[in-house]
């Protein structure tokens, strides 16, 4: 009786937040697009400096087409100009590498930098991703940890994002 009360928990809880998803629609570029609620952006740490990351899913629908994308977000003290590099480490120990992704550099107004690498995932990454919380990334050569509490709301924001 109590896995199934658990298990009803989980299952309604999974609904609830696909409920905070973004989802808007642009009538005159006929664009949707589906994302994680800025709100609740999932939160990653750096080091000693506790230098905030942050993951976003994105599903952008442009006639028919549909591009689906994680952006890994992190802030550093180094540009980092024109480097590559994403790695994802996941909650079963596996070590997702892209090296030739570009992770683009920007200096921000704090005096800090902002990474980001965009991610286009197809079925094969979705399916390892979908069932494995992200523990960590890096960007180029900056490490970021997810909190495990982050991961999985990411988790869950993710699989909705799948679903619709």
């Amino acid at each position: 009786m109590k896995k199934v009360i658990l298990l009803l928990l989980v299952f309604q809880y999974g609904f609830s937040q696909c409920d905070k998803i973004e989802n808007t629609y642009d009538e005159m570029k006929d664009v949707r697009t589906i994302k994680t609620p800025y709100k609740s952006r999932i939160n990653a740490v750096s080091g000693t400096y506790k230098l905030n990351g942050f993951l976003d899913a994105i599903k952008i629908t442009k006639k028919e087409q549909t591009s689906s994308y994680i952006v890994f977000t992190g802030y550093g003290s180094a540009s980092n100009y024109n480097s590559k590099g994403l790695y994802i480490k996941l909650d079963n120990g596996e070590i997702l590498r892209f090296e030739d992704i570009k992770v683009d550099s920007k200096y921000s107004s704090s005096g800090m930098y902002t990474y980001t690498a965009c991610l286009d995932f197809d079925k094969a990454i979705s399916l390892k991703i979908n069932e494995n919380k992200i523990l960590q990334f890096t960007l180029s050569n900056t490490e970021f940890k997810v909190k495990d509490k982050d991961a999985a709301e990411f988790l869950t924001y993710f699989n909705c994002i799948l679903k619709m």
